[in-house]
């Protein structure tokens, strides 16, 4: 039975009256017949106490059905007795979502809504959950994967027609639209859309909420829709390792006087009822893949796990993965060595940034780099990349022929940088994203310089910050490694002291970004943390490289400075 469209009118939350926003969607109906009105956070954030016993006692309507969610400030205690658990009717037709939630309406559209502001401090385990709080806690986000949890509301019939059911509740277990206040963390990621100036609406948290990441990758909506950073920005619509592609918008505050625009409408047909061609100028999803989540069962997700670490200085780590070499192949649909990048075949690599070649690796600067070079101790900033020269995912995936040669080289290396950023009252922290995911990668390391007069806490602030963000630190890391299998991704990270820390990346949400995440919010620069807002022209880079080249020539290739 075919499915009718919906035509959908979205609006930023607004800074005006309520009036004036229920008269503008008057307006917009009779013309274009919308049949519903969302709004990307709190409907009543700006309104006054007369406007809300308005729309409570019915004198102030809208023309059609308005849905909103929470935004960054509790409801409005008048409303308090028409929730239930967060949502509910306001009034004839309106309505709240409640903070974690999905609805399904008469046309059999389902959206979903994960309201609220991201804060590190309360995004721990726990269940201080409050669904009139803004705060969105582990709790908040547990409660809304649970949707998606392919084990959910099973039924204990063994009957065809049930498993039929059940499978066909799966089939179309994805949402169709989700109402965010804050911005998924990871969503500027692979874009080539220009960004709008956010100085005066800085982020959640570093370009906005792991969290809110969590609740997209889960979900994969048709649309995303977000009202918090005031602004209009729409990406380029991103297709995730399921074949559903996704269209983030970030709406304006209707009423702004900044002429941000603050409407989007569309037409949908609910996921299931309709072919999906994927979207042209589409990317590859900046999200973690939860393929395997929705795949596995409760048993075997207790078996297996992925996994993710940092490049240490203990060369037995690269003993075994000289042993594993023999094991390894390439991955169908890898990037090749023609598109990579990091390969110094592909001509389009940045070379006026590499600041020197070896036998097997090279070292360079990285595109918009973590440590500002204008402020570093370091010149030329100090943070660069470690780069076998042979393109593999990962270090472990080095052939034995030559893992031993080129482990040799990057601790080589690794030792020259330690020595010139000590020369500047700096240490070196290393880390690297080993993906066996996707289309794979080229491995390389990253090496940070990190002032000496506060390294000793950094420690902490990696178990904290992983505590926040859901990563989970392996009790013996080294032991960790030596036991990776094949196949697996990693994170690791290594400090000055000997010590390091791995996560062992299992089938949910992962952050790709963690580690520089992390880095960026312990130096205190979280308008760093994304290195496309970091970027610089051609000819400042070359000379940013030259004056990191003259403070590193005088320690590469065992040289100490006189």
């Amino acid at each position: 039975m075919s499915v009718e469209s919906t035509k959908v009118l979205v609006i930023g939350p607004p800074s005006t009256s309520i009036h004036a926003l229920f008269d503008k969607i008057a307006a917009l109906t009779s013309k274009h017949n919308f049949n519903l009105t969302l709004v990307a956070g709190d409907l009543f954030e700006s309104a006054n106490d007369d406007e809300i016993d308005a729309v409570i006692n019915g004198s102030l309507n809208p023309p059609i059905d308005v849905y909103y969610t929470l935004g960054r400030q509790p409801p409005h205690a008048s409303l308090l007795d028409k929730l239930d658990n967060g949502g509910g009717a306001i009034a004839q037709r309106v309505f709240m979502l409640a903070k974690s939630s999905v609805l399904t309406t008469r046309s059999g559209l389902r959206i979903g809504a994960f309201g609220g502001v991201h804060d590190t401090s309360t995004l721990v385990e726990g269940d201080q959950h409050d669904n009139n709080s803004p705060a969105i806690t582990q709790t908040t986000l547990n409660s809304f994967t649970e949707f998606f949890d392919p084990r959910r509301n099973t039924s204990d019939s063994s009957s065809l027609a049930a498993a039929r059911a059940h499978a066909k509740s799966l089939s179309n277990a994805n949402l169709d639209i989700l109402l965010t206040h804050s911005w998924p963390s990871s969503i500027t990621l692979l874009s080539n859309k220009p960004l709008p100036n956010l100085a005066a609406h800085p982020p959640a948290h570093s370009w906005g909420s792991s969290a809110v990441t969590s609740a997209v990758s889960y979900s994969t909506p048709k649309y995303v829709f977000s009202g918090g950073q005031r602004v209009f920005w729409e990406r380029e619509p991103f297709v995730s390792p399921n074949g559903l592609s996704t269209r983030f918008i970030s709406l304006g505050q209707f009423g702004n006087t900044q002429k941000q625009r603050s409407f989007y409408a569309f037409s949908i047909t609910p996921r299931g009822h309709s072919k999906e061609d994927v979207p042209p100028a589409s990317t590859s999803s900046p999200l973690p893949a939860l393929t395997q989540v929705q795949k596995r069962s409760a048993e075997e997700e207790g078996k297996e796990s992925g996994n993710s670490y940092i490049f240490a200085q203990q060369a037995s780590a690269y003993d075994e993965a000289s042993k594993r070499g023999k094991k390894n192949k390439r991955h169908q649909g890898e990037i090749s060595q023609d598109e990579c990048w990091f390969c110094l075949s592909n001509p389009r690599v940045t070379k006026h940034l590499i600041v020197s070649i070896g036998e097997e690796c090279y070292i360079t600067l990285p595109k918009g780099q973590l440590i500002d070079p204008a402020t570093s101790a370091v010149p030329g900033g100090g943070h660069v990349l470690i780069i076998p020269i042979s393109h593999y995912p990962n270090l472990f995936s080095l052939p034995a022929d030559i893992a031993q040669r080129v482990q040799s080289e990057l601790l080589d290396w690794r030792d020259a940088l330690a020595r010139c950023y000590a020369k500047y009252n700096s240490s070196l922290v290393s880390y690297e994203l080993g993906r066996y995911w996707s289309r794979g990668g080229h491995a390389h390391i990253q090496a940070v310089p990190i002032p000496n007069e506060i390294i000793s806490a950094l420690g902490a602030h990696l178990t904290n910050e992983g505590v926040a963000q859901g990563v989970e630190w392996e009790s013996d890391p080294q032991k960790a490694l030596d036991e990776l299998e094949d196949g697996q991704s990693y994170l690791r990270v290594d400090l000055p002291n000997g010590g390091k820390f791995v996560h062992l990346i299992r089938p949910a949400p992962f952050n790709q970004q963690f580690a520089r995440l992390a880095l960026a919010s312990f130096l205190d620069i979280p308008q760093r943390a994304d290195w496309r807002n970091c970027t610089l022209p051609d000819e400042q880079e070359t000379d940013i490289a030259n004056d990191f080249r003259n403070a590193f020539k005088h320690f590469e290739g065992g040289k100490s400075e006189e």
